[in-house]
């Protein structure tokens, strides 16, 4: 029984160290609302942030979710299935002009 309990500690304890290690490296949660953009965790900086309502705005997306996190010196970009795969490029340009210490 205490093999057992030792197990989910350890299992916890793991399971913990990889939902912060993933959130240090996520820069920002966007939400892609229709006809604005809103973050809800971390930072996004002016300049990128008025790129990607820009985005939005013209693509008149209806909805979704972007994920930002830091993969070395650029941004790996997540979306929601379901977005527009011309306007999932266009987001994806926006973010790739910008090392990921610029998003910030």
């Amino acid at each position: 029984m205490t093999d057992l309990v030792w197990l989910v500690v350890v299992v916890a304890l793991v399971a913990g160290l990889y939902v912060a290690a993933d959130r240090a490296r996520t820069i920002a949660v966007v939400q892609l609302g229709p006809g604005r953009v809103r973050v809800l965790r971390g930072r996004l900086a002016a300049g990128p942030l008025r790129e990607v309502e820009d985005v939005v705005l013209r693509m008149k997306l209806g909805g979704g979710r972007m994920v930002l996190r830091r993969d070395g010196e650029r941004a790996e970009v997540r979306l929601d299935r379901g977005i527009d795969p011309r306007a999932e490029q266009q987001l994806r340009n926006v973010i790739g002009r910008f090392h990921a210490r610029q998003l910030r």
